[in-house]
């Protein structure tokens, strides 16, 4: 039993990242079994589509307009109800669901974005800001998929700017530096997110 309530404690450490240490109590394991039964919904939730896209404005402090707009996921769980990103996206990297849920956003995003230049925002163009998980940096096909995204929704290259965080930057500075000149090579923006 002791032994049973050592490794549970360890992967309850684990799951908070490197270095981490967790003392057993009972919570853990009533936590631990909601967290298998959360990542099984969270399984089932993209082929749901129980993943939302929502936007939130960027405002402009010279004109006091919308200049863009920041592309959120959001799990619409159905008995927890709206679910934010600190509450899955941990588990999703945990699970390896990162890139397929990072994608769904990118093509949503970029779908929306293509549907406000056309019908909003012709004369006054906004961007739409994007993140990008350290799966998806490390795919080699992410650049091709987001030109191919881009070009199917006839979006204007420059409108659309990729989120990468400091952390992932950081941890892998090379491969962040040549993804950002190869963005830049095709007009898409960069952004430093959670800098």
């Amino acid at each position: 039993e002791l032994q049973q309530q050592a490794e549970t404690a360890l992967h309850e450490a684990q799951s908070h990242g490197p270095r981490s240490v967790a003392e057993f109590h009972e919570d853990i394991d009533d936590q631990r079994a909601d967290n298998v039964t959360l990542e099984s919904d969270l399984r089932r939730a993209i082929d749901r589509h129980e993943i939302e896209v929502h936007y939130q404005p960027i405002m402009s402090l010279l004109s006091r307009e919308v200049a863009g707009f920041e592309a959120l996921a959001r799990w619409k769980h159905p008995t927890r109800g709206l679910l934010q990103p600190s509450e899955f996206i941990g588990m999703a990297e945990q699970a390896g669901l990162i890139r397929e849920i990072g994608d769904m956003v990118l093509v949503e995003a970029v779908r929306q974005m293509g549907i406000w230049q056309r019908v909003l925002t012709r004369n006054r163009p906004v961007f739409m800001a994007i993140n990008v998980s350290s799966d998806q940096l490390s795919d080699t096909s992410f650049l091709y998929r987001l030109n191919s995204v881009i070009a199917r929704e006839g979006v204007l290259s420059y409108a659309i700017k990729i989120e990468i965080t400091e952390s992932v930057a950081m941890r892998y500075p090379e491969r962040a530096r040549q993804l950002i000149q190869r963005l830049i090579s095709l007009g898409i923006g960069v952004a430093c997110d959670d800098f």
